[in-house]
């Protein structure tokens, strides 16, 4: 009986699993894509800028992995350099229903026009808004998030598709 129940949890947890957009993303790529971002932040009228890259440097069936390197300029104040690696499992928890708006919208950045995926939601009092594109690893085009006190903008800068 208790191994009846327990299979039968087993089923219940594999059922609420899905597949990870962003290891859906960069699993069609091959080791060394790249994807160069800058972020822009204003929280408490202070200025943040982040200059992000990562690189793919695995892939397997349940995960990939991938080397995230940032660097932050705070004010008038350039931090060091951070470089950490990232997994990235091939199923996540299916999240809690949200009402996502999704639609098809063109965006031009780093001088290359994407036909881009757009999901708009709101998080409590967050408003979140993100293109993407199949075409380059990683997928983000452009993101904004905007709550009170707070403006996030991110682009994409350069991308390096290794297929």
């Amino acid at each position: 009986m208790l191994a009846v129940v327990a299979m039968s949890c087993n089923l219940a947890a594999a059922a609420e699993e899905i597949d990870n957009p962003m290891y859906a993303n960069w699993a069609k790529f091959k080791v060394g894509s790249m994807l160069k971002t800058r972020s822009q932040s204003i929280a408490a009228e202070q200025k943040m800028s982040i200059d992000s890259t990562a690189t793919l440097l695995e892939v397997t069936p349940t995960k990939l992995v991938v080397e995230m390197k940032t660097e932050t300029t705070s004010g008038e104040t350039k931090l060091p350099t951070r470089t950490r690696k990232q997994d990235v499992p091939a199923k996540i928890a299916k999240p809690a229903d949200s009402t996502i708006k999704r639609s098809t919208e063109d965006v031009t950045v780093a001088g290359t026009t994407y036909t881009c995926q757009v999901a708009e939601e709101t998080r409590e009092s967050v408003q979140i808004k993100t293109w993407t594109s199949d075409r380059i690893p990683g997928g983000v085009v452009k993101a904004e998030m905007h709550s009170e006190g707070l403006s996030v903008t991110t682009v994409l800068v350069e991308s390096s598709a290794k297929k």
